[in-house]
């Protein structure tokens, strides 16, 4: 079976798409000029994405004695019923969203022309039809990384070049689109008990990464006897989850929550690399943004940080390099907002808290889409993706790898800065053992972060195999003890 045929079956707006509908798209290009459905001579649909509450897909079609072909991107939200969210803070009845996205699309596209155009709008089955532009920056981030693991020395600083000329192009263009657009985008309120529900399922997602890691490692335990004591105190909840009850009782979780919940300026809230459309012009990539739907406000520069934690930014650039840019560009958004901002949390303070909210928030959103029960949201184990399904979840379509990279990156974020969230950082560096914790913070400076991805790869791999055996067998092993 074609995997891509698979995937096709899954699009619902497969349903709801007909010449008539087409016809009317079609007619938007030029509404002097009326394109009755007799004059579609062909048209096919291709996924692009599939969300929690929309799918993404490219129309093309092509007008009788017309040999062009004309494409456009169709964003549909699913109703309730249809809809698998990743985010507990999320709103399952929200029929909202339609409509703040058809409302910023426009308002966006006014304040910057390179910002796709909105052509058609259909309430009835809250479908948005917009310009295509030449890809995402997803797509191109990928490409990019892909040559850089491949590249000479050379090479790998010009690749360098390129991608930190267009991080600062996106961020630059976020941070004009946010400030102009403020006053009149259609924003959500912060949930702020919806954010609590989807912390503590991150916090979860964390602490099943570290369990198979310290499974990975009890396996390599010689004697029965030892492994089977470590087992048993990796298995006693109480003692396991120590460290998470240790980071709610103190100021750890508050903090993060203080800098979550500041009201400086509009924020995209999800400003991944496939939200980011790009388009190539005379000398530079022109970047726009998408999935408006969501904006709200919050720290001006939670954006900035979301961008920069993809796992493949932090595998061409140190967490020094990245701590930079984002610097840079705060001191922008100081000038910007001057006297607007919290001076609560210094730069280097709002960086950790934005990346380990980010990373925390990234692995649990593919923890929980990975343990769905429903066949057409997702399979239960990563190793039955096809890999053009995994990449429509993870970056790169590798679930150990993309795992072992955010959370080294959650690592090393929370070394460099132990003291602002101490008990996180204990509990993400529980599964190496004390006498080898300090040669891996060594490491995490001097050596590529490449080696250590396969390092924590392998360790995963090991673990999930761990995982398996130990929930068919604990009580056994409890019970001969």
């Amino acid at each position: 079976m074609d995997p891509q045929n698979t995937y096709l079956r899954k699009l619902r707006t497969l349903g709801i798409l007909n010449r008539p509908l087409v016809a009317r798209i079609l007619s938007q290009l030029d509404p002097s000029h009326f394109i009755s459905p007799d004059h579609i001579d062909v048209y096919f649909v291709t996924p692009l994405h599939f969300g929690s509450s929309s799918e993404v897909s490219e129309l093309t079609a092509r007008i009788k004695g017309d040999k062009r072909f004309y494409s456009f991107i169709l964003k549909r939200y699913l109703p309730p019923e249809q809809r698998h969210l990743m985010d507990p803070s999320q709103d399952p009845q929200d029929d909202e969203k339609h409509l703040r996205e058809h409302d910023n699309l426009l308002l966006f596209q006014t304040a910057n022309p390179h910002q796709p155009k909105l052509y058609h709008n259909d309430p009835s089955r809250r479908l948005l039809v917009l310009e295509t532009k030449d890809g995402s920056y997803d797509t191109l981030l990928s490409e990019q990384f892909l040559s850089f693991c491949k590249a000479s020395r050379n090479d790998e600083q010009r690749i360098r070049h390129q991608i930190h000329h267009d991080l600062d192009q996106i961020i630059e263009t976020a941070i004009h689109l946010m400030e102009t657009c403020a006053p009149r985008a259609h924003t959500k309120d912060f949930d702020y008990n919806g954010f609590s529900r989807t912390h503590l399922r991150n916090l979860g997602a964390a602490y099943d990464v570290c369990t198979r890691l310290t499974l990975a490692a009890i396996g390599k335990e010689r004697g029965e006897t030892r492994r089977k004591q470590r087992l048993v105190a990796l298995l006693d909840t109480s003692r396991a989850m120590q460290w998470t009850r240790k980071y709610d009782r103190k100021e750890e979780a508050e903090r993060l929550f203080d800098y979550v919940g500041l009201r400086e300026a509009l924020v995209h809230t999800d400003m991944r690399p496939e939200n980011v459309l790009f388009e190539t012009g005379d000398q530079q990539h022109h970047f726009s943004l998408c999935d408006l739907s969501d904006l709200r406000r919050g720290p001006s520069d939670l954006d900035i940080v979301s961008l920069l934690i993809d796992p493949r930014v932090t595998g061409m650039f140190s967490l020094e390099e990245l701590r930079e840019i984002h610097n840079r560009h705060y001191q922008t958004l100081q000038k910007m907002y001057a006297g607007q901002l919290s001076t609560k949390f210094t730069p280097a303070e709002r960086f950790t808290l934005a990346a380990v909210h980010g990373l925390l928030d990234d692995m649990g959103a593919v923890f929980h889409h990975l343990k769905q029960t429903n066949p057409d949201a997702s399979p239960t184990h990563a190793e039955d993706y096809h890999q053009h399904q995994i990449g429509k979840v993870v970056p790169l379509g590798n679930i150990p790898e993309y795992f072992a990279r955010q959370y080294l990156t959650l690592f090393h974020v929370l070394h460099d800065d132990s003291k602002l969230l101490p008990n996180l950082y204990r509990g993400v560096s529980e599964f190496v053992p004390a006498k080898t914790r300090q040669a891996l913070e060594e490491r995490l400076h001097q050596e590529k972060p490449s080696a250590l991805w396969q390092m924590l790869s392998h360790l995963w791999k090991r673990g999930t195999r761990w995982l398996s055996f130990v929930n068919n067998n604990h009580q056994q092993y409890l019970f001969t003890l």
